[in-house]
């Protein structure tokens, strides 16, 4: 023991010995505590206790004495940091009202948590215990460091599952939108589940507005999908709010196993998807554990009061939300902060208001050099989105219910009501979530009166419609050859869109417009709609008639056309375009010859594709029998475009290396569509 701590307690032990008698006393502890002070400084508050007598009276002249108290367990560094810290006075004596107070040096090396007791002699067995963390002078780098590096972290955890949800998913989010959408309900539904497996409204609008610009979707069926997708964007605040941040390393290790082990594609999707929740939820602790000071920052306090006025706290969603283009990952941080103790339900709830508001401008940019109705999708978004910020508003404000805000109110009383519990985190949470519950439920009754009027200012230069067949007519079934005819004209239909497809490929690898590459792939689903229906009209007419052996053919012939018109689409879609996504990507770029020649092989291609469609359109077998006997010809030079290319990897062309992979790829898939061409028109000559 050192000198200086066997005069403390030789001193205390005098006095309490010494001091007066006094009836039974209580120790109150006022004020001074959870403060947070810099190593090398002295605490800006003092620690404050009051002496009550046994009826609560004030009692005057009673010594109490201030400790630091040293914990079982600590480490030597910790018990240094302490020793280094050191008291105004060990013994304050209280004034007429029964106050005493001491103040805290904390030493040069302090860091962690302090703890001070304060006791009088009749209440040495239950003092009042005062806590203090103690912060390195680089603290605020510091803060910020954990901060940035835990949004960091947060953020790529998010983008991370988004991925990986996708992937599980595949191209299955586009299907489901266009078929599970012929209602308000069914387009709900939809909207949220999607919306679930990509956690991103922004990325569900996206989608929407390019299937409406493709023709494939109405713009009354997007309506529904869009309530539905802002439901369903809120559910990352949910499953934040269960606070699971102190499993997040186990979460993101049992996904890495999973992925890292299984053979299985499935199973590694699946790992990918629970690795990048765990990262999600690492992120989060990381930003909660670094905010803990923040909580405790005089400065900070007086800043978040301001956030208080709801038109600030909106403000500040919207931009944040503009930054990162989630307004899950906003949601997601302002819980963290919640967690942290540095931010309330009165001010979290404008913010997340603000970010449902910020997730407009993403649907904004997704519509520039769409078509109407696509930019009519994004309006919808924005309106949609405004109208619940407009309607929570004056609940906000102006509108009170029991001395705060009625809407803050409201979300308590639910969030206890039916979660049984106070919870901030999950209080934010509900609020995200039922203020986009509230206005699906407003404007379902009126989406009749919203297409409507939206039509009527944005209108189409033609009636709207879904895509679909339009040659197609069930009155024919009974007269074969009619029939047939029609059914014709719907395949020409199908192989001009497959065609415009192909033309379009090559223009997506000459302007790397990821845009175009898109609007290209959703045509494979007109191309698919048309296949389908020209499939079932087909059947019903050999099951309304009997046909006779011409008509059998015909019938026959024309469903190969149609399965090699739609294998030709999925070639485009499935293999050349994420080709192109590819070289995209990876900025590759085909060397001048290596590019001439792309261009001749497509070019030679889509001339055999344009003539075997006007050979189907017109029965023009001898056309047929032409780009039959092309198919040796287009291989052949195929071949020889493989050994140019070659030969220019062998002569070290380093543009020719580095694209050889997308380069062969896409000679092999315009070879490929060249032999379902050349299947056409051998079909077309009767050799099935």
């Amino acid at each position: 023991m050192n000198r200086a701590k066997f005069v403390f307690i030789l001193l205390t032990t005098n006095i309490l010995i010494m001091s007066p008698v006094f009836a039974w006393q209580k120790i109150k502890m006022v004020s001074g505590d959870k403060q947070t002070g810099v190593a090398g400084s002295v605490l800006k508050k003092d620690f404050v206790v009051q002496v009550l007598s046994e009826n609560d009276k004030p009692v005057s002249g009673v010594p109490v004495i201030f400790s630091i108290v040293n914990e079982a367990g600590e480490s030597p560094s910790e018990k240094l940091s302490k020793e280094e810290s050191f008291l105004s006075s060990p013994v304050s004596i209280t004034d007429s009202q029964g106050y005493a107070s001491n103040r805290l040096n904390l030493g040069r090396k302090s860091k962690g948590n302090i703890i001070i007791t304060a006791a009088t002699r009749d209440s040495l067995g239950d003092p009042a215990i005062f806590t203090v963390a103690s912060r390195s002078k680089m603290w605020i780098l510091i803060l910020f460091l954990g901060i940035v590096g835990g949004l960091g972290i947060f953020l790529f955890g998010m983008f991370y599952l988004n991925d990986a949800l996708q992937k599980i998913s595949g191209p299955n989010l586009r299907n489901i939108l266009i078929k599970l959408t012929k209602s308000p309900w069914k387009g709900i539904g939809t909207g949220f589940f999607v919306t679930l497996f990509n956690q991103s409204s922004s990325a569900t609008t996206f989608l929407e507005v390019s299937l409406v610009s493709a023709g494939v979707m109405t713009f009354y069926q997007s309506i529904a999908v869009t309530m539905g997708a802002e439901i369903g964007s809120t559910i990352t605040a949910q499953l934040i709010a269960f606070k699971i941040s102190e499993f997040s390393v186990i979460l993101a290790g049992v996904g890495f196993y999973i992925s890292f082990f299984s053979r299985n594609k499935k199973w590694k999707k699946i790992g990918n998807a629970v690795l990048g929740f765990g990262i999600l939820f690492l992120g989060m602790k990381i930003m909660a554990d670094s905010m803990l000071p923040v909580g405790q920052n005089d400065a900070f306090i007086e800043i978040m009061k301001k956030v208080e006025n709801p038109l600030i706290g909106i403000l500040i969603g919207f931009v944040f939300t503009i930054i990162i283009h989630s307004s899950g990952a906003t949601a997601g941080i302002v819980i963290a902060m919640a967690i942290a103790g540095v931010i309330t339900l009165n001010q979290a709830i404008p913010i997340n208001l603000g970010a449902q508001a910020g997730t407009c401008i993403t649907a904004l940019l997704s519509s520039i050099g769409r078509s109407r109705e696509g930019k009519r999708v994004a309006i919808w978004h924005v309106i949609h989105q405004m109208a619940g910020l407009i309607l929570v508003y004056p609940f906000l404000t102006v509108i009170v219910y029991k001395g705060e805000p009625a809407w803050i109110y409201f979300v308590k009383q639910f969030t206890q009501n039916v979660f049984l519990t106070s919870d901030t985190a999950r209080q934010i949470a509900m609020g995200h979530t039922m203020l986009s519950v509230f206005n699906a439920v407003i404007f379902l009754p009126i989406l009749p009166l919203v297409n409507k009027t939206l039509l009527t200012i944005f209108p189409s230069a033609e009636k709207e419609k879904a895509f679909g067949p339009i040659y197609i007519d069930e009155g024919l079934l009974e007269n074969p050859s009619l029939a047939l005819g029609q059914a014709k004209k719907e395949i020409v239909r199908e192989g001009k869109i497959s065609s415009e497809m192909y033309a379009e490929s090559l223009k997506v690898f000459e302007t790397l417009d990821v845009n175009l590459s898109e609007t290209v792939s959703l045509k494979d689903f007109k191309v698919d709609i048309l296949r389908n229906s020209i499939v079932q009209y087909l059947a019903k007419i050999g099951q309304n008639t009997v046909l006779n052996e011409e008509q059998s053919l015909k019938e026959t012939q024309l469903l190969y056309i149609t399965a090699d018109f739609e294998a030709i689409g999925d070639i485009i879609d499935k293999n050349i375009m994420p080709l192109a996504r590819k070289k995209i990507k990876n900025e590759l770029w085909f060397s001048d010859e290596g590019w001439k020649d792309i261009v001749e092989l497509h070019s030679r291609v889509l001339k055999n594709f344009e003539a075997v469609i006007g050979a189907l359109d017109q029965n023009d077998l001898e056309n047929a029998k032409i780009i039959s006997e092309a198919k040796a010809e287009i291989n052949g030079f195929s071949a020889e475009l493989r050994k140019r290319h070659i030969d220019r990897i062998n002569a070290g062309l380093k543009e020719s290396l580095e694209t050889s992979s997308v380069h062969l790829d896409l000679i092999d898939q315009f070879k490929r569509i060249n032999s379902y061409i050349s299947d056409i028109s051998t079909t077309l000559l009767g050799r099935i």
